[in-house]
């Protein structure tokens, strides 16, 4: 099971490599449409593949070779390659125990 805080790092990672140069309205849609899945609270492992997979065939199109790009890429695949699904940790409220502590 994979927490759903990973998948949100993991895109922060690409994102700040990703957004050292200026993209086409193409890559930035995808980079987009991949943000909205991986910061749901319980994100679905086959649709982010496929929005990592589409985004970096956008990338892969304008032939930027910038092994710390190729590196975030990698790394976001590997963390969701072979989970079945996330999970989140539910935090519960403290317990009012007076209204002192109000």
């Amino acid at each position: 099971m994979l927490n759903y805080l990973e998948i949100q790092n993991a895109y922060e990672d690409l994102y700040l490599h990703l957004s050292r140069y200026f993209w086409k309205y193409d890559v930035i849609l995808a980079l987009a449409d991949l943000e909205s899945e991986a910061f749901k609270v319980m994100p679905s492992l086959e649709s982010l593949t496929k929005k990592l997979s589409y985004l970096r065939s956008q990338v892969n199109n304008y032939q930027i070779e910038d092994e710390e790009v190729s590196e975030s890429f990698d790394k976001f695949f590997d963390l969701i390659k072979d989970q079945n699904s996330t999970y989140a940790k539910l935090v519960f409220p403290g317990r009012l125990t007076s209204i002192e502590n109000i």
